[in-house]
Protein backbone atom coordinates (compact mmCIF):
# COMPACT_ATOMS: atom_id res chain seq x y z
CA UNK A 1 0.00 0.00 0.00
CA UNK A 2 1.40 3.39 -0.94
CA UNK A 3 -0.09 6.24 1.02
CA UNK A 4 -0.49 9.47 -0.88
CA UNK A 5 -0.56 12.92 0.67
CA UNK A 6 -3.61 15.12 0.31
CA UNK A 7 -2.06 16.99 -2.59
CA UNK A 8 -1.24 13.87 -4.55
CA UNK A 9 -4.83 12.75 -5.05
CA UNK A 10 -5.30 12.83 -8.83
CA UNK A 11 -9.04 12.20 -8.68
CA UNK A 12 -9.90 15.33 -10.60
CA UNK A 13 -7.37 14.67 -13.35
CA UNK A 14 -8.59 13.34 -16.65
CA UNK A 15 -7.00 9.94 -17.13
CA UNK A 16 -5.66 8.75 -20.52
CA UNK A 17 -7.82 5.67 -20.04
CA UNK A 18 -10.89 7.88 -19.83
CA UNK A 19 -12.07 9.19 -23.18
CA UNK A 20 -9.38 11.18 -24.92
CA UNK A 21 -7.15 11.32 -21.88
CA UNK A 22 -7.64 15.08 -21.67
CA UNK A 23 -5.36 16.64 -19.08
CA UNK A 24 -6.43 19.46 -16.81
CA UNK A 25 -5.58 23.03 -17.68
CA UNK A 26 -2.63 23.10 -15.29
CA UNK A 27 -0.84 20.18 -16.88
CA UNK A 28 0.41 22.07 -19.94
CA UNK A 29 4.24 21.97 -19.91
CA UNK A 30 4.89 24.32 -22.83
CA UNK A 31 7.44 26.55 -21.14
CA UNK A 32 9.40 23.72 -19.54
CA UNK A 33 13.11 23.25 -20.13
CA UNK A 34 13.61 19.67 -21.24
CA UNK A 35 16.56 17.34 -21.44
CA UNK A 36 15.83 17.06 -25.13
CA UNK A 37 16.99 20.66 -25.57
CA UNK A 38 20.76 20.88 -25.87
CA UNK A 39 22.55 19.33 -22.94
CA UNK A 40 19.44 19.10 -20.82
CA UNK A 41 20.71 21.24 -17.97
CA UNK A 42 18.50 21.05 -14.90
CA UNK A 43 17.24 24.20 -13.25
CA UNK A 44 18.38 25.20 -9.79
CA UNK A 45 14.99 24.43 -8.28
CA UNK A 46 14.75 20.76 -9.31
CA UNK A 47 15.69 19.49 -5.90
CA UNK A 48 13.60 17.00 -3.93
CA UNK A 49 14.67 16.45 -0.32
CA UNK A 50 11.76 15.43 1.86
CA UNK A 51 10.57 12.68 -0.46
CA UNK A 52 9.30 9.42 0.96
CA UNK A 53 10.81 6.47 -0.86
CA UNK A 54 8.26 3.82 -1.93
CA UNK A 55 10.75 1.24 -0.70
CA UNK A 56 10.55 2.67 2.82
CA UNK A 57 7.41 1.71 4.72
CA UNK A 58 4.25 2.59 2.86
CA UNK A 59 6.00 4.89 0.44
CA UNK A 60 4.26 7.93 1.91
CA UNK A 61 5.18 11.08 0.00
CA UNK A 62 5.86 14.33 1.81
CA UNK A 63 4.12 17.62 1.21
CA UNK A 64 7.25 19.28 -0.13
CA UNK A 65 8.42 16.56 -2.50
CA UNK A 66 11.66 18.26 -3.39
CA UNK A 67 14.90 16.28 -3.05
CA UNK A 68 18.55 17.34 -2.76
CA UNK A 69 20.10 20.23 -4.61
CA UNK A 70 22.00 18.05 -7.03
CA UNK A 71 22.28 18.67 -10.73
CA UNK A 72 21.76 15.94 -13.31
CA UNK A 73 23.61 12.75 -12.47
CA UNK A 74 25.51 13.15 -15.72
CA UNK A 75 26.84 16.48 -14.42
CA UNK A 76 27.99 15.39 -10.99
CA UNK A 77 31.19 13.38 -11.20
CA UNK A 78 34.53 14.91 -12.20
CA UNK A 79 35.22 11.92 -14.40
CA UNK A 80 33.64 13.95 -17.19
CA UNK A 81 35.80 16.98 -16.38
CA UNK A 82 33.29 19.05 -14.48
CA UNK A 83 34.32 22.35 -12.94
CA UNK A 84 32.00 23.94 -10.39
CA UNK A 85 31.68 27.62 -9.61
CA UNK A 86 31.32 29.12 -6.14
CA UNK A 87 27.62 28.20 -5.86
CA UNK A 88 28.31 24.81 -7.38
CA UNK A 89 26.33 25.24 -10.51
CA UNK A 90 28.41 23.90 -13.37
CA UNK A 91 30.40 26.67 -15.12
CA UNK A 92 32.43 24.45 -17.48
CA UNK A 93 32.05 20.88 -18.62
CA UNK A 94 35.08 20.58 -20.84
CA UNK A 95 34.23 17.14 -22.16
CA UNK A 96 31.30 18.46 -24.18
CA UNK A 97 32.69 21.98 -24.67
CA UNK A 98 29.97 23.74 -22.70
CA UNK A 99 30.38 27.22 -21.31
CA UNK A 100 28.26 28.41 -18.42
CA UNK A 101 27.47 31.89 -17.14
CA UNK A 102 28.11 33.12 -13.62
CA UNK A 103 24.89 31.47 -12.45
CA UNK A 104 25.97 28.12 -13.84
CA UNK A 105 23.49 28.09 -16.66
CA UNK A 106 24.58 27.17 -20.14
CA UNK A 107 25.92 30.11 -22.11
CA UNK A 108 27.44 28.37 -25.11
CA UNK A 109 27.40 24.67 -25.87
CA UNK A 110 29.52 24.49 -28.99
CA UNK A 111 29.07 20.77 -29.42
CA UNK A 112 25.48 21.18 -30.51
CA UNK A 113 25.83 24.75 -31.78
CA UNK A 114 23.52 26.25 -29.20
CA UNK A 115 23.64 29.90 -28.23
CA UNK A 116 22.32 31.01 -24.87
CA UNK A 117 21.27 34.40 -23.53
CA UNK A 118 22.76 36.06 -20.48
CA UNK A 119 20.59 33.89 -18.23
CA UNK A 120 21.78 30.71 -19.91
CA UNK A 121 18.53 30.04 -21.70
CA UNK A 122 18.54 28.99 -25.31
CA UNK A 123 18.54 31.84 -27.81
CA UNK A 124 19.44 30.01 -31.01
CA UNK A 125 19.99 26.30 -31.50
CA UNK A 126 21.26 26.23 -35.07
CA UNK A 127 21.46 22.46 -35.22
CA UNK A 128 17.70 22.15 -35.22
CA UNK A 129 16.99 25.60 -36.69
CA UNK A 130 15.12 26.87 -33.66
CA UNK A 131 14.81 30.54 -32.86
CA UNK A 132 14.19 31.65 -29.30
CA UNK A 133 12.87 34.91 -27.90
CA UNK A 134 14.71 37.11 -25.44
CA UNK A 135 13.55 34.90 -22.59
CA UNK A 136 14.90 31.78 -24.28
CA UNK A 137 11.52 30.37 -25.23
CA UNK A 138 10.98 28.91 -28.65
CA UNK A 139 9.91 31.44 -31.28
CA UNK A 140 10.34 29.55 -34.54
CA UNK A 141 11.16 25.88 -35.05
CA UNK A 142 11.99 23.79 -38.09
CA UNK A 143 8.80 21.73 -37.87
CA UNK A 144 6.76 24.72 -38.99
CA UNK A 145 5.69 25.79 -35.52
CA UNK A 146 4.95 29.46 -34.94
CA UNK A 147 5.08 30.84 -31.43
CA UNK A 148 3.58 34.01 -29.98
CA UNK A 149 5.61 36.68 -28.25
CA UNK A 150 5.56 34.67 -25.03
CA UNK A 151 6.95 31.59 -26.75
CA UNK A 152 3.72 29.63 -26.66
CA UNK A 153 2.59 27.73 -29.71
CA UNK A 154 0.46 29.84 -32.05
CA UNK A 155 0.30 27.66 -35.13
CA UNK A 156 1.79 24.21 -35.68
CA UNK A 157 1.08 23.62 -39.35
CA UNK A 158 2.74 20.23 -39.41
CA UNK A 159 -0.14 18.67 -37.51
CA UNK A 160 -2.79 21.15 -38.67
CA UNK A 161 -3.34 22.62 -35.24
CA UNK A 162 -4.66 26.12 -34.70
CA UNK A 163 -3.87 27.97 -31.50
CA UNK A 164 -5.45 31.02 -29.89
CA UNK A 165 -3.56 34.18 -29.05
CA UNK A 166 -2.30 32.58 -25.84
CA UNK A 167 -0.97 29.56 -27.68
CA UNK A 168 -3.68 27.16 -26.55
CA UNK A 169 -5.33 24.80 -28.98
CA UNK A 170 -8.36 26.14 -30.80
CA UNK A 171 -8.84 23.51 -33.49
CA UNK A 172 -6.86 20.34 -34.16
CA UNK A 173 -8.38 19.12 -37.40
CA UNK A 174 -6.13 16.10 -37.68
CA UNK A 175 -7.94 14.28 -34.87
CA UNK A 176 -11.31 16.02 -35.31
CA UNK A 177 -11.22 17.73 -31.95
CA UNK A 178 -12.91 21.09 -31.44
CA UNK A 179 -11.63 23.42 -28.75
CA UNK A 180 -13.26 26.36 -27.01
CA UNK A 181 -11.89 29.89 -27.04
CA UNK A 182 -9.50 29.00 -24.22
CA UNK A 183 -8.15 26.02 -26.12
CA UNK A 184 -9.86 23.41 -23.98
CA UNK A 185 -11.69 20.47 -25.50
CA UNK A 186 -15.31 21.07 -26.43
CA UNK A 187 -16.12 18.04 -28.55
CA UNK A 188 -13.90 15.12 -29.52
CA UNK A 189 -16.08 13.26 -31.98
CA UNK A 190 -13.56 10.55 -32.69
CA UNK A 191 -14.05 8.88 -29.31
CA UNK A 192 -17.60 10.13 -28.63
CA UNK A 193 -16.62 12.37 -25.74
CA UNK A 194 -18.72 15.43 -24.96
CA UNK A 195 -17.20 18.31 -23.02
CA UNK A 196 -18.81 21.16 -21.11
CA UNK A 197 -18.21 24.83 -21.79
CA UNK A 198 -15.01 24.72 -19.75
CA UNK A 199 -13.64 21.82 -21.78
CA UNK A 200 -14.02 19.24 -19.05
CA UNK A 201 -15.54 15.87 -19.78
CA UNK A 202 -19.32 15.83 -19.53
CA UNK A 203 -20.11 12.44 -21.00
CA UNK A 204 -17.68 9.84 -22.30
CA UNK A 205 -19.96 7.34 -24.01
CA UNK A 206 -17.21 4.90 -24.78
CA UNK A 207 -16.59 4.07 -21.11
CA UNK A 208 -20.07 4.94 -19.79
CA UNK A 209 -18.89 7.71 -17.51
CA UNK A 210 -21.18 10.44 -16.25
CA UNK A 211 -19.69 13.80 -15.34
CA UNK A 212 -21.03 16.70 -13.30
CA UNK A 213 -21.47 20.22 -14.62
CA UNK A 214 -17.79 20.89 -13.94
CA UNK A 215 -16.75 17.90 -16.01
CA UNK A 216 -15.65 15.86 -13.03
CA UNK A 217 -16.63 12.23 -12.78
CA UNK A 218 -19.99 11.63 -11.09
CA UNK A 219 -20.49 7.96 -11.85
CA UNK A 220 -18.32 5.52 -13.78
CA UNK A 221 -20.55 2.47 -14.10
CA UNK A 222 -17.91 0.39 -15.82
CA UNK A 223 -15.90 0.03 -12.60
CA UNK A 224 -18.82 0.58 -10.19
CA UNK A 225 -17.39 3.74 -8.68
CA UNK A 226 -19.71 6.35 -7.18
CA UNK A 227 -18.49 9.93 -6.87
CA UNK A 228 -19.69 12.82 -4.74
CA UNK A 229 -20.94 16.12 -6.12
CA UNK A 230 -17.34 17.31 -6.48
CA UNK A 231 -16.34 14.24 -8.46
CA UNK A 232 -14.33 12.64 -5.69
CA UNK A 233 -14.71 8.95 -4.95
CA UNK A 234 -17.39 8.14 -2.39
CA UNK A 235 -17.62 4.38 -2.75
CA UNK A 236 -15.58 2.11 -4.99
CA UNK A 237 -17.54 -1.14 -4.75
CA UNK A 238 -14.98 -3.17 -6.63
CA UNK A 239 -12.37 -2.78 -3.88
CA UNK A 240 -14.80 -2.16 -0.98
CA UNK A 241 -13.47 1.28 -0.13
CA UNK A 242 -15.43 3.83 1.87
CA UNK A 243 -14.70 7.52 1.44
CA UNK A 244 -15.48 10.51 3.63
CA UNK A 245 -17.52 13.49 2.47
CA UNK A 246 -14.38 14.98 0.93
CA UNK A 247 -13.75 11.86 -1.13
CA UNK A 248 -10.79 10.72 0.93
CA UNK A 249 -10.55 7.08 1.94
CA UNK A 250 -12.14 6.30 5.30
CA UNK A 251 -12.10 2.51 5.43
CA UNK A 252 -10.49 0.17 2.91
CA UNK A 253 -10.40 -3.57 2.51
CA UNK A 254 -6.69 -3.81 3.27
CA UNK A 255 -7.38 -2.92 6.91
CA UNK A 256 -6.45 0.73 6.67
CA UNK A 257 -8.06 3.22 9.04
CA UNK A 258 -8.11 6.88 8.15
CA UNK A 259 -8.54 9.99 10.29
CA UNK A 260 -11.25 12.60 9.78
CA UNK A 261 -9.16 14.26 7.05
CA UNK A 262 -8.86 11.02 5.11
CA UNK A 263 -5.22 10.47 5.93
CA UNK A 264 -4.02 7.06 7.01
CA UNK A 265 -4.30 6.50 10.74
CA UNK A 266 -3.59 2.80 11.06
CA UNK A 267 -2.59 0.37 8.33
CA UNK A 268 -2.58 -2.92 10.20
CA UNK A 269 -1.50 -4.93 7.20
CA UNK A 270 1.97 -3.41 7.26
CA UNK A 271 1.95 -2.39 10.95
CA UNK A 272 2.17 1.32 10.30
CA UNK A 273 0.95 3.78 12.92
CA UNK A 274 0.15 7.34 11.92
CA UNK A 275 -0.17 10.46 14.01
CA UNK A 276 -3.24 12.68 14.17
CA UNK A 277 -2.60 14.38 10.81
CA UNK A 278 -2.02 11.10 9.03
CA UNK A 279 1.72 11.38 8.71
CA UNK A 280 3.78 8.36 9.59
CA UNK A 281 4.73 8.09 13.24
CA UNK A 282 6.04 4.54 13.50
CA UNK A 283 6.41 1.96 10.74
CA UNK A 284 7.39 -1.11 12.73
CA UNK A 285 7.66 -3.35 9.71
CA UNK A 286 10.83 -1.62 8.57
CA UNK A 287 11.90 -0.35 12.01
CA UNK A 288 11.52 3.32 11.15
CA UNK A 289 10.95 5.99 13.76
CA UNK A 290 9.33 9.25 12.76
CA UNK A 291 9.15 12.66 14.42
CA UNK A 292 5.93 14.40 15.39
CA UNK A 293 5.58 15.70 11.83
CA UNK A 294 5.88 12.23 10.36
CA UNK A 295 9.35 12.68 8.93
CA UNK A 296 11.95 10.02 9.42
CA UNK A 297 14.05 10.26 12.57
CA UNK A 298 15.77 6.87 12.60
CA UNK A 299 15.53 4.09 10.06
CA UNK A 300 17.56 1.36 11.71
CA UNK A 301 17.06 -1.11 8.91
CA UNK A 302 19.29 0.89 6.60
CA UNK A 303 21.31 2.56 9.39
CA UNK A 304 20.22 6.07 8.52
CA UNK A 305 20.06 8.76 11.20
CA UNK A 306 17.89 11.81 10.62
CA UNK A 307 17.87 15.17 12.34
CA UNK A 308 14.86 16.64 14.11
CA UNK A 309 13.19 17.81 10.90
CA UNK A 310 13.62 14.44 9.23
CA UNK A 311 16.41 15.39 6.90
CA UNK A 312 19.37 13.10 6.56
CA UNK A 313 22.23 13.68 8.99
CA UNK A 314 24.27 10.52 8.53
CA UNK A 315 23.63 7.57 6.26
CA UNK A 316 26.35 5.19 7.40
CA UNK A 317 25.48 2.53 4.88
CA UNK A 318 26.82 4.63 2.04
CA UNK A 319 29.23 6.74 4.13
CA UNK A 320 27.49 10.03 3.45
CA UNK A 321 27.71 12.88 5.92
CA UNK A 322 25.08 15.60 5.80
CA UNK A 323 25.12 19.09 7.21
CA UNK A 324 22.61 20.49 9.65
CA UNK A 325 19.91 21.02 7.04
CA UNK A 326 20.32 17.56 5.58
CA UNK A 327 22.10 18.57 2.42
CA UNK A 328 25.20 16.69 1.39
CA UNK A 329 28.50 17.91 2.82
CA UNK A 330 30.75 14.97 2.06
CA UNK A 331 29.94 11.72 0.30
CA UNK A 332 33.14 9.78 0.89
CA UNK A 333 32.03 6.77 -1.08
CA UNK A 334 32.36 8.68 -4.34
CA UNK A 335 34.92 11.20 -3.01
CA UNK A 336 32.67 14.20 -3.54
CA UNK A 337 32.94 17.37 -1.50
CA UNK A 338 29.93 19.61 -1.06
CA UNK A 339 29.64 23.22 0.08
CA UNK A 340 27.65 24.31 3.11
CA UNK A 341 24.53 24.51 0.94
CA UNK A 342 24.93 20.92 -0.17
CA UNK A 343 25.94 21.69 -3.72
CA UNK A 344 28.86 19.86 -5.25
CA UNK A 345 32.12 21.75 -4.86
CA UNK A 346 34.77 19.19 -5.69
CA UNK A 347 34.34 15.82 -7.37
CA UNK A 348 37.82 14.39 -6.87
CA UNK A 349 37.27 11.02 -8.45
CA UNK A 350 39.65 11.67 -11.28
CA UNK A 351 42.02 13.90 -9.26
CA UNK A 352 42.24 16.80 -11.70
CA UNK A 353 44.20 19.56 -9.88
CA UNK A 354 44.19 21.74 -12.98
CA UNK A 355 40.47 22.37 -12.69
CA UNK A 356 39.37 25.61 -11.08
CA UNK A 357 37.36 24.57 -8.07
CA UNK A 358 35.86 26.67 -5.33
CA UNK A 359 35.29 25.41 -1.84
CA UNK A 360 33.18 27.11 0.81
CA UNK A 361 33.25 24.40 3.43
Amino acid sequence: MKSLSRYEIPVRVQDPSQGTGFLSRYEIPLKVRGSSQGTGSLSRYEVPLRVRDPSQGTGFLSRYEVPLRVRDSSQVASSDHVTFYHCDYIPVVSSDHNTFDHCGYHTVASSDHNTFDHCGYYIVASSDHNTFDHCGYLTVASDHVTFDHCGYHTVASSDHNTFDHSGYYIVASSDHITFDLCGYYIVASSDHVTFDHCGYHTVALSDHNTFDHYGYLTMASSDHVTFDHCGYNIVALSDHNTFDHYGYLTVASDHVTFDHCGYHTVASSDHVTFYHCGYLTVASSDHNTFDHCGYYIVASSDRITFYHCGYYIVASSDHITFYRCGYYIVASSDHNTFDHCGYLTVASVTHMPHLSLYTRL
